[in-house]
């Protein structure tokens, strides 16, 4: 199967508990996943854009990604996050670069089984990019809210707010993920079965809402009715907060592009997304799906 992902590539500051950590981010983690859990017989697009000073510390993963639809930037994002233990993150940005170009994507005869769209900063396409999307690509397409969820104020810092046309976002879309607060920015209403209500008028038929320690929950039409799925979090011992619903994302992505039902494929992110909470080093990803399956024989 051929899988596409597009979104930044970033670099993260990262400050929790008084200690700094840098690491390459965004897009990296979901490919990070994808990567790790895909079979020998799949190719993985990545339409991203990375800088020269910092390709080396990317090299070891992007060398196993098609980058024919990537592009070079003078400078990558960097993202300051300053995590907390009990409430959400709080994000500065540094040297924003322009939207994704999607002209030689959409000039390609490339078939693709899954298009994956994570949103880590918010500007990598427009919804009018998506629209072209939906009209050249028949499959399936996943949306990350994340940072489309945000605003940003004078001093490049990010705060939450109502999605802007999100009906045109959503309307050529799939599956829809979002945290717990991403998922208030997606209508005005505030009630969740509402929310989704309003969110499988537009188009999409799934919405996922990711919650940390707590679990996951997906909502789904079950013929007219709205209905929803929870899993709770594994018990693992959580060590990292940062690219858990990125590999999340990926991990659902690929399980229910290739023919899982929504419950196993629910099962299967959640316990790829709190795996990875234990990993210290992206080393450890490689055993992502050796780990995965264990977990799934434990249980």
């Amino acid at each position: 199967m051929r899988f596409l992902l597009i979104g930044h590539t970033v670099k993260d500051v990262i400050s929790f508990n008084g200690e700094t950590t840098v690491k390459p981010g965004g897009l990296f983690y979901s490919a990070s996943g994808l990567v790790n859990i895909a079979g020998n017989r799949d190719e993985i697009f990545l339409l991203t854009s990375y800088d020269e000073k910092n390709s080396k510390m990317l090299e070891p993963l992007y060398s196993k990604c098609n980058l024919k639809f990537s592009q070079t930037v003078p400078q990558m994002p960097t993202i300051h996050l300053t995590l907390f233990e009990n409430k959400e993150r709080l994000e500065q940005y540094e040297n924003i670069t322009d939207k994704l170009k999607i002209e030689n994507l959409l000039d390609s005869d490339i078939k693709f089984d899954g298009i994956l769209i994570n949103m880590i900063t918010g500007f990598e396409i427009t919804a009018e990019d998506v629209l072209r999307l939906r009209k050249k690509f028949s499959c399936k397409i996943y949306f990350d809210v994340h940072s489309l969820s945000r605003g940003m104020d004078k001093d490049k810092k990010r705060y939450s707010r109502k999605i802007p046309d999100v009906k045109n976002w959503l309307s050529n879309i799939d599956i829809v993920q979002a945290n717990e607060n991403e998922i208030l920015t997606l209508s005005k209403q505030q009630n969740e079965i509402e929310i989704a209500r309003e969110v499988f008028s537009y188009g999409p038929k799934i919405l996922l809402k990711t919650m940390g320690k707590k679990g996951v929950r997906a909502y789904y039409l079950d013929g007219e009715e709205i209905t929803s799925l929870f899993l709770p979090a594994i018990k693992i011992n959580s060590i990292n907060q940062v690219g858990c619903g990125d590999v999340f994302g990926a991990s659902f992505f690929y399980s229910y592009i290739s023919g899982k039902d929504l419950a196993y494929s629910l099962r299967f992110a959640n316990t790829g997304g709190g795996i990875v909470t234990n990993y210290e080093t992206f080393q450890d990803y490689e055993e992502l799906k050796t780990d995965i399956e264990k977990r799934f024989v434990e249980r």
